[in-house]
């Protein structure tokens, strides 16, 4: 039943890796294709995104990392507690990169828009700091468990 779950999670993580990195090739392929006079905030998301895109293909490798380690039982460790701290500290890195986005669309929104820019910006930028939030609340839980684990090691 377990190796199912862990399965279909793979198969989630490499889906999301195919998706994310097909259209950000097919955004690179219109920025080349487009007129050479495109506004500089353009390749600034662009760079954003792909910058992004790599990373988070470094977060799936972690997490398909941490998977194995579920599925051969080895959850309560230090290794494992180290796979999610380097989750944790990526998608730190993910959400304070995701603000390259703002000056695109900043710029899309024209005069009169800027509210609606702001908004927009907000949440691609507050839902990678959330989830980071909800990480470092797992990183948290983790470490006690661990302790938990050792303590119960040493008092049989």
């Amino acid at each position: 039943m377990l190796k199912g779950k862990i399965l279909f999670l793979k198969a989630i993580i490499l889906a999301a890796v195919v998706i994310f990195v097909s259209l950000g090739t097919v955004m690179l392929f219109q920025a080349f294709g487009a007129p050479r006079d495109m506004p500089y905030q353009l390749w600034i998301m662009l760079a954003t995104i792909w910058i992004e895109i790599g990373l988070g293909c470094y977060v799936a490798l972690l997490l398909n990392r941490l998977l194995n380690r579920i599925r051969h039982q080895y959850v309560f460790t230090e290794q494992t507690l180290a796979i999610v701290q380097r989750i944790k500290n990526q998608v730190l890195i993910i959400s304070f990169i995701s603000l390259g986005i703002a000056p695109t669309i900043f710029a899309m929104g024209g005069p009169g828009m800027a509210w609606l820019a702001i908004i927009i910006t907000g949440c691609f930028v507050v839902i990678p700091f959330g989830i980071y939030a909800v990480i470092a609340i797992l990183v948290e839980c983790l470490k006690s468990a661990i302790a938990i684990k050792n303590e119960n090691n040493l008092t049989v």
